[in-house]
């Protein structure tokens, strides 16, 4: 109400006090409040937000105190300052325990970053493309283009799954059919080629021209090279 202005006069301090009242009440009456209030203060030391003192320190230890009660933004943030060393020392595997925390409750942000931490590795991760490709399957099947797109390029390879150029020419499709350019050029490359779908010069034309109308050079020279052939 006081952040708002509904019913008293807007005062960001004063909501601030009242989100910390809530907060620090814990899980002694309503947990589920109590963790989102906790989430609230974190991002307010996080970003600075109605006044508050811009601390990474403080925010991670919010953001804990809500994590370990399920809260999925919090669970995630956490990752997030793990792996920068934000406010806490640099870990990439305590990052990786709290991203997971939030991708197995379908959090997509950190489905993304888990699978993108496996499928490059980092310090104290081992690469693993099969639990990259778990990851992204995990956040393409919710629609996540890029998801969509690096699950192609691991079928494309046969990186940590069976390589299978249908089924990377299936993802490509559908990133490319939400604008991703880089998918739109793999997905012309492979219909140039004949790889996983019937060789088709005009599907790959339609795919290149949507990728080059996106800025990728790739595609422009690849029109070219088309264009020639019919020349």
């Amino acid at each position: 109400m006081y952040f708002r202005g509904q019913g008293v006069a807007q005062n960001h301090t004063e909501g601030a006090n009242w989100f910390r009242k809530a907060a620090e009440q814990g899980d002694v009456s309503d947990a589920e409040y109590a963790a989102k209030s906790q989430t609230t203060i974190g991002h307010m030391y996080k970003y600075g937000w109605y006044g508050t003192t811009h601390d990474f320190a403080e925010a991670a230890r919010w953001y804990l105190l809500a994590a370990k009660q399920g809260h999925v933004g919090s669970q995630y943030n956490l990752g997030m300052m793990y792996y920068r060393g934000q406010g806490v020392a640099q870990d990439s595997a305590e990052a990786v325990k709290w991203y997971q925390k939030a991708a197995e409750q379908g959090d997509r942000a950190s489905q993304l970053w888990l699978a993108g931490l496996y499928e490059y590795g980092a310090k104290d991760i081992s690469q693993d493309y099969a639990e990259a490709a778990k990851w992204y399957l995990k956040a393409a099947e919710q629609g996540d283009m890029g998801a969509q797109y690096r699950l192609g390029v691991i079928y494309d390879n046969g990186q940590g799954v069976a390589q299978d150029f249908a089924e990377a020419a299936r993802w490509y499709l559908l990133a490319a059919e939400q604008g991703f350019s880089l998918a739109q050029y793999d997905l012309g490359l492979m219909y140039y080629n004949g790889r996983g779908v019937a060789q088709d010069y005009a599907e790959a034309v339609k795919w290149y021209s949507k990728a080059a109308e996106r800025g990728d050079k790739r595609a422009k020279a690849a029109l070219e090279t088309l264009q020639n052939r019919t020349d």
